[in-house]
């Protein structure tokens, strides 16, 4: 039988597992033309097991131009025509954290009463650690 006491583990194989979390912040709540948004990704392992080859990639609206993208681990690159930023921020271990800050610019396409719109994706892999 499998001895899945603990908080991340698959009970179907007995396997111990990441347990990411991704939390996004962004400020000021309100800006005009002209104007920066930042958003903060925070990006954490809470379970018993590392998380390899994790890579974020966040898609952004015409009407933000990205101007910088840092990452408190890994490497960050931005394409300015695809609108995206790519953080490859390697392995993640048990307890954790990672902190990506996402600076841009609103342009001239914003209407007044224009939402964000915020696309991201975290990919990541882990080898078992059978209990």
């Amino acid at each position: 039988s499998n001895a899945c006491t603990l908080d991340a583990c698959d009970p179907a194989t007995g396997t111990i597992t990441p347990s990411m979390g991704y939390l996004l912040s962004v400020s000021p709540s309100e800006a005009r033309v002209g104007s920066t948004f930042t958003f903060r990704i925070t990006v954490s392992n809470s379970g018993k097991a590392p998380a390899y080859d994790v890579f974020i990639t966040d898609t952004f609206t015409t009407y933000l131009n990205l101007t910088s993208a840092t990452s408190s681990k890994g490497d960050t690159s931005i394409s300015t025509s695809a609108r995206t930023v790519n953080v490859d921020v390697g392995t993640i271990a048990p307890g954790e954290t990672v902190t990506i800050v996402i600076k841009t610019l609103v342009n001239n396409t914003a209407t007044v009463t224009t939402s964000l719109p915020h696309n991201s994706v975290m990919i990541y892999t882990y080898s078992g650690i059978n209990v």
